[in-house]
């Protein structure tokens, strides 16, 4: 699911001085319906909604100094909200494609934990494929097999699943663990 934007008002300028203040609405309107969610995201989310050109720095700064100030949790390169729910796995339509490194790790995460659940034990390398389907990704791209394999690793090293480099069986039923 997409957020809807609310519109500025018609007297600010995204590239004004001051209009972060104005911005903070947008900022968390896009992170209260697509949490967590990259910094990115939330800039193109703005400008697709406000009609800004992506190459406009002012505009660019004024998002960043709004993210700032729009009381939103920042993780890394991802925003979020105090009390939003825990994550989900959001495949992609038409309004929202997102690249591995848009996906924050508890989504990619869940994807994991949830397709070992369903198939009761799954290769390491079929795990990577069908995620990286899921989200509409092509499964032997380095950088794909590369973060899935870390996550993966991580998961194996805190319980959540069992296995070996070769294989992803299920540990136990449960969410991931932070």
């Amino acid at each position: 699911m997409t957020a809807t934007v609310p519109p500025l008002p018609h007297w600010v300028d995204p590239a004004d001085p001051g209009s972060q203040f104005t911005m903070t609405d947008g900022v968390r309107a896009v992170a209260g319906t697509e949490a967590p969610v990259h910094v990115s995201v939330v800039h193109q989310r703005l400008r697709d909604t406000w009609n800004i050109a992506g190459s406009e720095t002012r505009s660019r700064d004024n998002i960043d100094a709004a993210i700032r100030l729009a009381d939103v949790i920042r993780d890394g390169e991802f925003i979020t909200l105090a009390d939003a729910p825990g994550p989900v796995v959001r495949t992609p339509v038409p309004a929202c494609q997102r690249t591995i490194e848009q996906v924050h790790d508890r989504e990619l995460g869940l994807a994991l934990v949830n397709l070992v659940r369903d198939a009761a034990g799954i290769s390491r390398s079929e795990l990577t494929a069908r995620v990286a389907h899921l989200y509409g990704w092509a499964a032997d791209e380095p950088d794909i097999t590369g973060r899935m394999g870390e996550i993966i690793s991580e998961l194996r090293r805190n319980g959540t699943l069992a296995g070996d480099h070769h294989a992803a069986p299920p540990a136990h039923a449960g969410p991931p663990r932070p």
